[in-house]
Order: structure tokens, then sequence, then C-alpha cells
């Protein structure tokens, strides 16, 4: 049994199937990737999964425990952390304060918070702008304070959603390679993103959906040899 799993997920906007029977499992201390064209459900799967939004039909289990009919705030204090393809802050708070709140609100088994806050600012590398205003930090500050927000909630699973829009190369190069360090925390991550070719070389296994579906699953080799996925993702000559 993986970690984290779905059974027959599903999830409807109107006529809008965003999610059709969606079945999946995460294996713990694994990086999964979930990739897809735009508006393939992969945001949706997530805000499901998190219980941002509820599941039309189907079961979310986290951890040993089905999760589907909780609140958010207690799949998070469970272990179940997230971030948002639009970096969510609040503007009035220090990098510093920010953290703090998520390490008071989620940090499981923790009797020192501000320690785990100097902790994961320097594992991300914001030890130095601890008390900046959130706000003025650069889209790659963002990015890295949406890891460390989730990180001091001690997670057993995160679900990074497109951690490298915005990025430039090098900046890419460098968030991977932190995301990589999160694993060796021991940390389970579902990962969406559109930066394939970065993507795949980090990765361990790959989910791929077309239309609120699941149609392909694998390690990147065999889901770049699929003849499905070649003609509805990645086209013909891809590599």
């Amino acid at each position: 049994m993986g970690i984290l799993e779905t059974k027959d997920l599903s999830k409807s906007f109107g006529s809008l199937k965003a999610l059709s029977g969606v079945t999946f499992g995460a294996r713990e201390k694994e990086i999964l990737a979930i990739v897809g064209p735009n508006g393939s459900g992969k945001t949706t799967l997530f805000n499901v999964v998190s219980k941002v939004l509820s599941p039309d039909k189907g079961t979310v289990e986290f951890d040993g425990h089905r999760v589907d009919k909780l609140p958010p705030h207690s799949i998070a204090k469970m272990g179940l952390a997230r971030t948002f393809q639009v970096p969510a802050y609040f503007k009035s708070m220090t990098v510093e304060e920010q953290v703090l709140l998520a390490a008071k609100f989620g940090g499981r088994n923790s009797h020192d918070p501000k320690a785990v806050v100097s902790e994961n600012l320097e594992f991300v590398g914001l030890e130095k702008k601890a008390s900046a205003l959130t706000e003025g930090l650069d889209i790659y500050g963002k990015k890295k304070l949406m890891i460390a927000t989730a990180l001091a909630m001690k997670p057993k699973v995160m679900l990074l959603d497109e951690p490298l829009s915005g990025l430039n190369n090098t900046e890419a190069a460098e968030e991977l390679k932190l995301v990589a360090s999160t694993r060796e925390k021991g940390i389970t991550i579902l990962i969406i993103e559109h930066n394939i070719r970065a993507l795949f070389t980090s990765v361990d296994r790959v989910m791929v959906m077309h239309r609120g579906e699941k149609i392909s699953e694998g390690t990147p080799t065999e889901v770049s040899k699929d003849t499905q996925v070649i003609k509805v993702y990645l086209g013909e000559g891809y590599f």
C-alpha cells in the first residue's frame, strides 16, 4: 500500500468532467510527477486530495486512513502539505512569521517552532531574508518560501503545484535540487510541472493525465515511449 492512494476519484463542474475515475498511488519517499496538457485535471486532483474540493465519487487514503470526508486542516495536521501554482503568502508578514505560523499550526511533535523555522529557512536558502516582508521577495524567493512553509508543517507528503513556473533555467535547476533534498528528509513528493525536460531527469515515476483521466503511468522512460502520451501531450520527435 502506498502512503497516498486514490480510488475511482471523480469531480465535475457542471457538464465538465475534471476528474473521471482516477486511481493511483504514491509510494513512500518517492518523487511522482503528474503531467499532462492544460485542463487535464492535474490541479483539480491536488485540490481534491487536499480537500480544497470534495470529490463527487471515489476515495482518498493517506497514511492508512481514509481522508476524503475530513476537512482540509485535519488532513494537513496529519502530514499532508501543499504549495500552489501562484504562491500563497501573507503580504503583511515577514518571511519568518509566515513559516512560524505553519510550524505552530501543523508542526507535529515539535516543542520548539522557532527552531523549525530557522532550520527550514536555512534549508531553502532564505535565512538572510527572515526579516523581509513576504511580498518583497522575487518569484524565486516566493517559490522557496512556499517549500519552507510546507516543510515547517513536518509533512509526510508534499504536493508541489508547478514549482518551476516563472523561473529561469538556473533557478529551475536549483529548485529541482531543493526538491531532491526534500525527498532525502523522507518526504514523499507529488509534483505538477510543465517543464518536462527538466522534470523527467529528477523523478522516479510519472503519471500522465488527459481530459480528467489517467492515461499512462510508469518511469519517465516508459511514459515517454507511450504512443498515446506522444499523441496527446509530448508530440512526435519530442526527443
